[in-house]
């Protein structure tokens, strides 16, 4: 009787180190989630919330609760040093949860358009040069004959920090080359964030020219997603929100990232990506990428029909 009474205050005393265990993992599990929480909250709603008059607000949201297709804005902005910067990376993300489809649409920078409120035609990256990011909305939006709803800015200087973040992105190098004094062999290779920020910057060097620089773009810009739900970027939320408040701007606010979260995530699932195609051209000896009204009318099906 005497050695059950042993066993069985051992067994309580094993039974109380696991449930106090437990509440110390949970109870750190909970601040840690309500310090996400209000850090999210500070960083979407104080820091990166950026809203903007070439977009109807209220329009965009009665969209967005009704779970119709959203056309988002994408910019990946190369700031440098006493230059206001230009986006190296324009995308049209088009996202419909009831066909459950998602379309990345790329544009050259090279791409000639016309410029709203500025009133001539010129490379459609300039638009940002001259307006900022209400210009380059309306420029887009003359552009393919679509209407935006949202936007999200990101510094390509961010895209260092970012993928450093996330742990680094895997790429498949299609051909070898040197950039920023690294050595990229082809194949599969995993690349920290100087070297990512390199290898999208490359182009001289690529006989695809600024095709080929968009395709390492958008490469990255999956690896970044992929990697977004890595073990190392949960554990280092709190790196990447820092990360994101220094380098990104957006019109979405905490609310309509929380419904796209629920209710848009099905998109994910079945992701085309589509580059704009054009000709060559030379106007006063400056490149431009001719767009063809045929082309044009092609990538305004796939955005407001999700035809491929």
């Amino acid at each position: 009787m005497k050695q059950q009474w042993k066993d069985l205050n051992r067994k309580r005393k094993w039974l109380l180190v696991v449930g106090m265990s437990m509440l110390v993992i949970i109870g750190g599990m909970s601040a840690y989630l309500l310090f996400l929480y209000q850090k999210v909250h500070h960083t979407v709603s104080g820091e990166l919330f950026e809203p903007v008059t070439a977009i109807d607000s209220q329009e965009s949201k009665h969209k967005m609760n009704e779970d119709d297709p959203l056309n988002f804005l994408l910019l990946g902005i190369d700031e440098r040093e006493a230059d206001v910067g230009r986006p190296d990376t324009i995308i049209v993300m088009n996202i419909d949860p009831k066909k459950e489809k998602m379309h990345l649409i790329s544009i050259p920078r090279d791409t000639m358009a016309w410029i709203p409120g500025h009133g001539s035609y010129d490379k459609v990256n300039h638009s940002y040069t001259f307006g900022g990011v209400d210009m380059t909305i309306n420029t887009v939006e003359e552009l393919l004959d679509i209407e935006l709803d949202y936007y999200a800015t990101m510094n390509m200087a961010g895209l260092k920090q970012m993928v450093d973040a996330v742990g680094g992105v895997q790429v498949v190098n299609e051909f070898p080359f040197v950039q920023g004094g690294f050595d990229y062999p082809k194949g599969p290779q995993t690349l920290s964030g100087e070297q990512a920020l390199a290898y999208v910057r490359m182009r001289d060097e690529d006989p695809k020219g600024d095709i080929g620089r968009n395709h390492r773009q958008r490469e990255v810009v999956e690896g970044l997603m992929a990697q977004g739900l890595s073990l190392h970027a949960v554990v280092n939320l709190d790196g990447i929100f820092n990360v994101l408040a220094e380098n990104m701007e957006t019109n979405l606010t905490l609310d309509e990232l929380r419904t796209l979260a629920v209710h848009y995530r099905s998109g994910l699932e079945n992701i085309n990506m589509y580059q704009i195609e054009g000709k060559d051209s030379y106007v006063n000896d400056i490149y431009y990428l001719q767009v063809s009204p045929e082309e044009i009318t092609k990538v305004n099906r796939m955005i407001s029909k999700q035809e491929l």
